[in-house]
């Protein structure tokens, strides 16, 4: 009973929050990575020309779409000055799994 109610006293007053401020504070970005080469696979020459870099490795396509989602992320965040427009560790903090 108590843990419901402190969860919807933290629901309230963060909605109340978020309509009596149109600051932002605070952003979380998830995302996978781009288009990836398989883990296995087909051998011919056309699959190693497209694949050239191994597997599970990022393709040409892989690569553009990650530097689409960095030139979005840039125009989002820094061009609106919500971050500086230099790396600094006090603004961002970066997640990744362990596995590659």
């Amino acid at each position: 009973m108590f843990l419901q109610m402190d969860m919807l006293l933290l629901f309230v007053s963060t909605w109340v929050h978020s309509v009596l401020s149109d600051e932002l504070i605070l952003a979380q970005i998830v995302f996978r990575h781009g288009d990836r080469a398989p883990m296995a696979g087909s051998t011919s020459v056309e699959s190693e020309n497209y694949f050239f870099r191994g597997k599970e490795q990022l393709t040409n396509k892989g690569l553009q779409q990650a530097h689409e989602l960095g030139l979005s992320l840039r125009r989002r965040y820094v061009d609106s000055g919500f971050l500086d427009g230099r790396y600094l560790p006090s603004q961002v903090v970066f997640r990744s799994s362990s596995t590659e």
